[in-house]
């Protein structure tokens, strides 16, 4: 159906909109995240930058404090050109043994011979030419500061890098202060901004040699980087940036910072996967909540709509059966209604708003009894209601409420209507109009016919009463004038026979006239017989005798047998069992054709 259809197009709505804004809100929050951890990895990159930045000036600059004071230290131990060689190495070493950052200091000549050393072992070697010959060469001016490396040192096999100054000492002429860095203390250095996964601190010069690295990579040590920190740097301004690794080209975020020392700059940089390691376990987390959700509302639009199915299936089976009801109902030749507990109309057939005609147009599902029966009142729908409105209303109440026998009603058409009515077990009400106009005007014509029928049978039994008052006058003439003749003895007995049959014919005959009264009884069922002994010879002899003059008149014969062990007399009314004999023996006579032999 069309709600249905709108409903289940609704709710596939619904479901797209809710997940769509879950989808957004999902790809909100995973970007936000991402920004905000990439945001977070720029912030270490640029804290561990900073406290390396400081960490390594802190350290640099305690190494040159020491370097250029060495001459203030070392000046009374040189005299007369000499330097008093055992006492200046047991100064160096407790400078060694003070400060973890070198792990020695040495004073060399021009020609690259210690002449005082921390290190024992440093007093008996060259320093590599290469330092040496860096050192003195490019070294502009006195008191400037030079790092040189890195180099390995031949004693240890370490990487190291060098830090001299030139220094003079009185009557010893030009010498270089220098201590030696190795490259693991300054990967401890570069660990002060702290360690992580994918995180890399790098020390360079400004050509892209790289010094020293944590984490430390002994192949890479004294490779070129290409661009440089210090490319970098004059790039970005040493703002956190996004870019490729020097090392594998995977994306990273980095950060420059230069040193105290122009030479010198640091890079530290965060692998960008290593940075969105935690974003990607949130990311998957989500996606997999919002999967869940995904299928969650895809289930429960499902459900719902496989609900709503069910119910629509269920509605069109319910629309059928009651379509299918009011079809039936429609079909009735009475009228069908229906009412609630509150007496409001739920369902009527056709048949029931055609009896109805003048309040059709307030019958309508919902309608109060009450109301359908005022508006039927004032517009004349109830000819037998009388004039008064609430007496009208108060007895038809009374009446739908309280399971009465049915009754009659004249519709204004002239219609007669049996109404029943009777409560139902939910406290509503079922009513059946039934059309007796036919049966009301049967009844009125058999009323009629009756009361034609009581008047005729009234004038029936008068007009009988007056023939047998007037027969019997000149039958009892007759019957006494044939007394008077059977008992003249002047008569031949034949003579005396025959007046003797004209008795007994006259005296039935006045027997049957006064019989004539009894028909009004056989009417009503009334008819009372008298019975009593009654002789059969003489009875059938007689009632032959009574229709010998017809059967001699149409020359037929006719002859009175009695079959053996007839008996003489029986039990019967005389006169009703004569009437029979002779009606019996009048209907031979008169279907019996003439001279019949």
């Amino acid at each position: 159906m069309q709600q249905f259809r709108r409903i289940r197009i609704a709710i596939l709505l619904a479901a797209a909109a809710l997940l769509f804004a879950q989808w957004f809100a999902t790809s909100l929050l995973v970007g936000r995240a991402r920004d905000a951890a990439l945001a977070a990895a720029a912030s270490t990159v640029q804290r561990v930058a900073h406290a390396v930045e400081a960490s390594l000036n802190r350290n640099f600059v305690q190494v040159d404090a020491m370097l250029a004071g060495l001459p203030a230290i070392l000046s009374p131990l040189a005299a007369g050109g000499e330097l008093d060689g055992p006492l200046a190495n047991r100064v160096l070493r407790e400078l060694n043994n003070q400060n973890f950052t070198f792990r020695d200091v040495l004073l060399v000549s021009a020609d690259g011979l210690p002449v005082a050393a921390g290190l024992p072992v440093s007093r008996r070697r060259r320093l590599p030419s290469a330092v040496t010959d860096s050192f003195f060469s490019s070294a502009p001016r006195a008191g400037a500061v030079l790092i040189g490396g890195p180099f390995r040192n031949p004693a240890s096999g370490e990487w190291s890098l060098y830090m001299a100054r030139r220094v003079a000492l009185p009557d010893l002429g030009p010498l270089l202060a220098v201590a030696e860095l190795p490259v693991p203390v300054l990967g401890a250095l570069l660990a002060a901004g702290g360690v992580g996964a994918g995180l890399r601190t790098t020390l360079e010069r400004d050509d892209g040699t790289l010094l020293a690295s944590l984490p430390h990579d002994e192949t890479l040590i004294g490779t070129r980087l290409s661009p440089s920190a210090a490319e970098r740097l004059q790039e970005t301004g040493g703002a956190p940036q996004e870019a490729r690794s020097r090392y594998d080209q995977s994306a990273v975020i980095s950060a420059q910072r230069p040193l105290l020392y122009p030479a010198l700059a640091i890079s530290t940089s965060m692998s960008v996967e290593a940075a969105l390691a935690d974003w990607e376990k949130e990311r998957f987390r989500a996606l997999s909540i919002s999967v869940g959700f995904a299928l969650l509302v895809g289930a429960l639009a499902a459900a719902m709509i496989l609900a709503l199915r069910q119910r629509e299936r269920v509605e069109t089976e319910r629309n059928r059966w009651r379509a299918m009801l009011e079809n039936a109902l429609d079909s009735m030749t009475d009228g069908f209604v229906m009412w609630d507990a509150e007496d409001r109309l739920v369902a009527c057939n056709a048949r029931y708003k055609d009896f109805y005609r003048v309040s059709a147009p307030f019958i309508q599902p919902g309608a109060h009894f009450d109301d359908i029966m005022r508006e039927g009142f004032l517009r004349g729908q109830y000819p037998q209601a009388g004039e008064d409105l609430e007496t009208f209303l108060q007895g038809m109440r009374n009446w739908h409420r309280g399971n009465r026998p049915p009754m009659e009603r004249l519709l204004p058409d002239g219609r007669w209507v049996l109404v029943t009515e009777r409560a139902t077990p939910g406290g509503g009400t079922v009513g059946i109009r039934t059309d007796i106009t036919e049966l009301k005007h049967a009844m009125q014509e058999l009323a009629e016919a009756r009361d034609a029928a009581a008047a005729a049978g009234e004038a029936k039994s008068q007009f009988l009463a007056r023939m047998s008052h007037e027969l019997r006058t000149p039958l009892n003439g007759i019957l006494g004038f044939a007394q008077v003749l059977v008992n003249d003895a002047r008569l031949a007995s034949d003579q005396r026979e025959q007046l003797r049959t004209l008795h007994e014919a006259a005296r039935h005959l006045l027997e049957l006239v006064n019989g004539l009264l009894d028909l009004s009884k056989i009417a009503a069922g009334r008819l009372e017989l008298r019975p009593g002994p009654t002789p059969l010879l003489p009875l059938l002899e007689r009632s032959a005798a009574l229709l010998a003059p017809e059967v001699q008149r149409k020359t037929q014969r006719f002859s009175l047998e009695i079959a053996p062990g007839t008996p003489e007399a029986v039990l019967a009314d005389a006169t009703r069992l004569r009437q029979l004999v002779l009606n019996l023996l009048s209907n031979a006579v008169k279907f019996t054709p003439p001279a019949a032999r």
